[in-house]
């Protein structure tokens, strides 16, 4: 994990790790213009950490019972 001043950022690697997909399922996405929001600095893939759990939080799926 990349630690910013006030962001937390994670890489592709992580990513995938944390989402159990390969690294190159995440760069698909990314070459589809799919998936989550990236930054790119000078080559260097990055995602912000507060913006992947905000999108797994509403990807929940809410059975009623």
């Amino acid at each position: 994990m990349v630690v910013g001043t006030s962001k937390n950022y994670i890489t592709t690697k992580e990513l995938a790790r944390r989402w159990l997909r390969s690294p190159r399922t995440i760069e698909g996405w990314r070459t589809k213009k799919i998936g989550p929001n990236y930054l790119n600095l000078n080559g260097k893939i990055l995602y912000d950490l507060n913006e992947i759990i905000e999108l797994e939080k509403s990807s929940k799926v809410f059975h009623d019972l």
